[in-house]
């Protein structure tokens, strides 16, 4: 796990590769993923928050100033983009 700030100083995480279930047979970038899904900012900042710096749906409701309810549809909504994504490639 890498940490930077993008060119807003909001830190980021960056994850390099994570292998898929072994009957695939591959590793795909995560990171790559997760820029190329088509993630909106918000999408992309509320998995950020829960998987790579494991903040509960609560805790990063409060950190993105919404309810547990938006970030949890932002999660789904992300995660279906990446599944789509993961599924092309």
């Amino acid at each position: 796990k890498t940490h930077f700030t993008d060119e807003d100083g909001a830190l980021q995480v960056r994850n390099t590769r994570m292998a898929i279930p072994s009957d695939v047979g591959k590793n795909i970038d995560l990171y790559d993923a997760l820029e190329n899904a088509g993630l909106t900012d918000r999408q992309r900042q509320a998995i950020d928050l829960v998987f790579f710096e494991n903040l509960t749906q609560e805790e990063a409701a409060a950190e993105m100033g919404v309810t547990r309810d938006v970030v949890s549809r932002h999660m789904s909504a992300g995660l279906r983009k990446l599944r789509e994504y993961l599924t092309k490639i």
